[in-house]
């Protein structure tokens, strides 16, 4: 399983090889949607977790087209 995440986290590095996290003050930003994630857990509130999971890659992806398509112009 780790050998196949890695494959496809290098297949996607190539593809996108600038980090959202670069994106003005996505790192710090990112970080607290973590923490906020993981607050949940010994709480065991899965769908808290879930909404809060959802929300941070809609942003990642929401960040990741805007940054493709500022390479197709």
């Amino acid at each position: 399983m780790l050998e196949d995440l890695l494959e496809r986290l290098a297949t996607h590095q190539i593809h996108a090889p600038s980090s959202t996290l670069s994106v003005g003050s996505r790192w710090t930003k990112s970080l607290d949607e973590h923490q906020r994630i993981v607050d949940h857990v010994p709480e065991r509130d899965s769908a808290k977790a879930s909404d809060l999971i959802q929300k941070h890659m809609s942003t990642a992806k929401a960040l990741r087209l805007k940054m493709f398509a500022s390479l197709m112009h």
